[in-house]
């Protein structure tokens, strides 16, 4: 997971033509929440159920204002991790996208990707929830994801972008 700020950077200094070809296809991009949106987020956050006790006693908070700040992480198979055949989604630090929130299950969701480039999403039985463009995840009914969508892992809204895309979005500048 990547900050929106160290994204921006890095796509200053190496050119979209790089920053396109050295990262991953597809990125989950959470972008910074503001004013009403931000208190809405955290409303829906405090209704999700937690199934894992946590030492810290300020965790929900800590998670509740990390979740609206913006960053990105690529979607993509990180090299040793199990399940050669998914990308795998969730809070475990054994998956390949990872989600350090306690409303987001261990393995909460994976993505599958056809011989054909096609990606699809599915839910892994999570505790709170997946859904894809405004509509909710049955565990083993996939759907077809693409750049643009959104996706919500619980009370987690991301949108799905290209690298091009992502790189342009941090370009313009918009999320400060």
């Amino acid at each position: 997971m990547e900050s929106l700020d160290t994204l921006r950077d890095l796509a200053e200094r190496v050119g979209k033509a790089k920053f396109s070809a050295e990262r991953a296809a597809l990125w989950l991009v959470k972008i910074p929440l503001l004013g009403t949106a931000a208190a809405e987020s955290e409303k829906t956050e405090k209704q999700l159920q937690y199934k894992t006790q946590h030492v810290s006693l300020n965790l929900r908070s800590t998670e509740a204002a990390f979740a609206r700040m913006g960053w990105a992480v690529e979607v993509k198979k990180r090299p040793g991790k199990p399940f050669p055949e998914r990308i795998t989604i969730g809070r475990a630090p054994n998956g390949d996208v990872v989600l350090r929130f306690g409303y987001i299950s261990k393995l909460h969701a994976y993505f599958q990707v056809t011989e054909q480039g096609e990606m699809f999403l599915h839910d892994h039985n999570s505790a709170n929830g997946t859904a894809a463009n405004g509509t909710a995840l049955m565990s083993g009914a996939p759907v077809r994801i693409q750049a643009g969508d959104v996706l919500e892992f619980g009370a987690l809204r991301v949108q799905v972008m290209s690298a091009a895309n992502l790189y342009d979005r941090l370009r313009a500048d918009d999320w400060k």
